[in-house]
């Protein structure tokens, strides 16, 4: 029977270290995975869109504008500018992977 319920379901897993208040790498990544399932201009998710169409031609990249990011998360935005070398690491390891099951791909 339906509950007329929200599921969610996290794709890097529940992280139960005491951090001292930074973020971790596993909430960085999920941060980065928000912002590529729900960002969208017009009703048009322009990331998610783009990944879809890149996985079906095997082309595994993903263009995103800094603007875009900006006003979706500001905080993270700030911190790939400011931390190129910390946050691009945790870019590349979201893959497309964690986004094929979650956007119909036929």
């Amino acid at each position: 029977m339906d509950r007329q319920s929200v599921y969610t379901l996290s794709l890097f897993g529940e992280d139960r270290s005491a951090n001292g208040g930074q973020e971790t790498n596993k909430q960085v990544q999920q941060e980065l995975v928000d912002f590529i399932l729900e960002f969208h201009l017009d009703n048009v998710f322009i990331y998610r869109d783009q990944i879809r169409e890149n996985v079906l031609s095997k082309q595994y990249y993903c263009d995103v504008d800094i603007a875009h990011l900006i006003a979706f998360n500001e905080h993270l935005a700030h911190r790939l500018t400011n931390e190129p070398a910390d946050i691009i690491p945790l870019v590349r390891t979201v893959s497309v992977d964690p986004f094929k099951s979650r956007i119909n791909i036929d």
